[in-house]
């Protein structure tokens, strides 16, 4: 069934196609559609940022609704607002930049853009490792709940045991016969 994640996976395949067109010199792209798209590019990377500690907000259930995250909700649409507008609006726009202006806002872009993806790789692993360690801790306490529960269990049987074993000597030593029962 197609949903709204169909056209995202479309249009991310489109880029791709455009990349390798360029790459073959397929088609020639105006420095200011690199630009839009570099821009677009980094919108998105801080999108995911955005929704990174959104989602750790939505963890502590009592802060999701709190200032924070109304913030955060508000800013994640703006970023994909203005990913939308810097593909579709922004090359068309007249801003009279000149071409050398553009090539380094694009390659200063680009660079913040990668130093983003990486450290939010790192982030995100620290939050995986986090993760694992916190399911570890329950497993770990659980199975110290289980075992305090049977050595109690243990520990309430071996006092029967040896109530049992008084219970057996007194009857022994009532009945005179030793090794009679």
């Amino acid at each position: 069934m197609f949903n709204t994640n169909a056209i995202t996976k479309f249009i991310g395949l489109c880029f791709m196609f455009l990349g390798y067109w360029r790459l073959t010199d397929f088609v020639i792209l105006n420095p200011v559609f690199t630009f839009s798209f570099s821009i677009a590019g980094f919108f998105f990377i801080l999108f995911d940022l955005t929704t990174h500690h959104f989602e750790q907000l939505k963890r502590e259930k009592e802060k999701y609704y709190s200032w924070k995250g109304k913030i955060l909700r508000f800013l994640k649409l703006s970023l994909l607002f203005l990913t939308a507008f810097s593909i579709v609006a922004l090359p068309h726009l007249t801003l009279g930049w000149e071409q050398e202006l553009i090539l380094k806002l694009n390659d200063a872009i680009v660079l913040l853009g990668l130093g983003i993806v990486v450290f939010l790789i790192g982030l995100k692993s620290d939050q995986e490792i986090d993760n694992v360690l916190e399911v570890f801790e329950d497993v770990e306490n659980r199975l110290k709940n289980i075992d305090d529960k049977f050595s109690g269990i243990i520990a309430s049987k071996d006092e029967e045991i040896e109530k049992l074993k008084h219970e057996l000597k007194e009857l022994r030593d009532d009945s005179g016969s030793p090794g009679s029962i």
